[in-house]
């Protein structure tokens, strides 16, 4: 079964073109080739996302960027592949979420090195060095476009089961534009003890949560 969901971030101003303000809007959307149980639970999950930036001016909307994020067959999910120490947090802010009527999916646990390893290529390498990369790790090749950077880290503590990536469901649907929800996930995340991305100033990244001083856990 294909799923297909569209979400709309608000929009802010982005620029002046002579008197004609610019707009831009971000759009997400997430196709799932999956069985959906419980919650929103992604089972044997093709998944990807792609993120869409408009601008609207005078003329209309027009399309600027348009960026895909691929999950994969193998993306893992199951919190298993934690560190006890870090699940038992994990575990924790899932119920803490549940408790103040948040209702949490955990999308992304464990991550191979290789997997890690090309994502880092992105933007600090040639496309086809990139591309090379990703098929190795069992990835889709991505365009001259999309060869940025999307993460610092060449080891990740994804790739010590020290992370997770999760996003907050609203009637068994993901919420990526809602940050006032994401702030109180992440604030609830970081009562536990939890490092939460969002909180990143040079880099945010909501949906991401980690171990605090995770490399201390790997030595």
């Amino acid at each position: 079964m294909i799923i297909i969901h569209s979400f709309v971030f608000n929009s802010f101003k982005y620029s002046l073109v002579g008197e004609y303000p610019i707009y831009v809007c971000i759009a997400l959307s997430s196709f799932t080739n999956t069985n959906v149980g419980t919650a929103g639970t992604l089972n044997n999950a093709k998944s990807s996302l792609v993120v869409y930036t408009f601008a609207l001016n005078m003329f209309g909307l027009v399309l600027i960027q348009s960026r895909y994020i691929f999950l994969g067959d193998d993306v893992e999910r199951s919190l298993q592949k934690l560190r006890p120490e870090f699940r038992i947090l994990v575990e924790r802010f899932i119920e803490s979420c549940k408790t103040a009527g948040i209702e949490v999916l955990i999308y992304n646990t464990y991550r191979r090195k290789e997997e890690q390893y090309a994502l880092y290529l992105q933007g600090r390498a040639p496309l086809e060095v990139v591309n090379n990369a990703r098929k190795k790790a069992g990835m889709p090749p991505i365009s001259e476009k999309e060869n940025k950077v999307v993460t610092m880290l060449k080891d990740s503590p994804h790739c010590h089961g020290l992370a997770v990536d999760f996003v907050p469901l609203i009637d068994g649907k993901a919420v990526w534009n809602n940050y006032t929800l994401w702030h109180k996930c992440g604030k609830i995340a970081e009562s536990l003890g939890i490092e939460w991305g969002g909180s990143w100033k040079d880099f945010p990244d909501h949906p991401h949560l980690q171990m605090k001083n995770w490399r201390r856990y790997i030595k």
